[in-house]
C-alpha cells in the first residue's frame, strides 16, 4: 500500500494542461472500446487483485465450511460484491464530477500511504 501511494505520489503532475490533454486522450480511446473488451478487463483483473491478497477468500471458505452450502455462500459473496463494487463506483462517479483527476490521485496516494502506516503500526504494536 505504501510503495502503490508513493508511486501514485511521483505520478502527479503539477501541469493541469497535461492531465487535461491526458484525460482526453483516456477517454477518447475507453469510448473507442467495445464494452465487452472493458468487461472482459476487468473480470480478470479483479479475480487476480482478489486471490493476491483479500481476507474474503478466508472469509468465504470459513462459511463455507460452517454452513456446508456452497451454492448459498457463493451467491451471497456473490451479491456482496456486487453490492460494494455498486458503491465504489458510484463513489468514483461522485469524486469524478467534483474532484479533477489531479486531485483525486493526491487524496487516494494519502489514503493508501495512511493505511500502510496503520498496517504497518499495527503490526508492530
Amino acid at each position: 500500500m505504501i510503495a502503490y501511494g508513493v508511486w501514485l505520489l511521483l505520478g502527479i503532475r503539477n501541469d493541469e494542461d497535461g492531465l487535461k490533454d491526458e484525460e482526453t486522450k483516456l477517454l477518447t480511446r475507453s469510448a473507442e472500446k467495445n464494452a465487452w473488451s472493458i468487461f472482459l478487463g476487468i473480470v480478470p483483473m479483479l479475480v487476480l487483485l482478489d486471490l493476491a491478497g483479500d481476507a474474503t477468500e478466508i472469509l468465504i471458505i470459513v462459511f463455507v465450511a460452517n454452513f456446508q452450502n456452497i451454492v448459498l455462500v457463493f451467491v451471497g459473496s456473490l451479491l456482496a460484491l456486487a453490492a460494494a463494487t455498486a458503491v465504489e463506483t458510484t463513489v468514483g462517479h461522485t469524486l469524478s464530477r467534483v474532484l479533477s483527476m489531479h486531485r483525486i490521485k493526491l487524496v487516494s496516494s494519502l489514503v493508501f500511504l495512511t493505511l500502510g502506516i496503520v498496517v504497518i503500526v499495527g503490526m508492530l504494536a
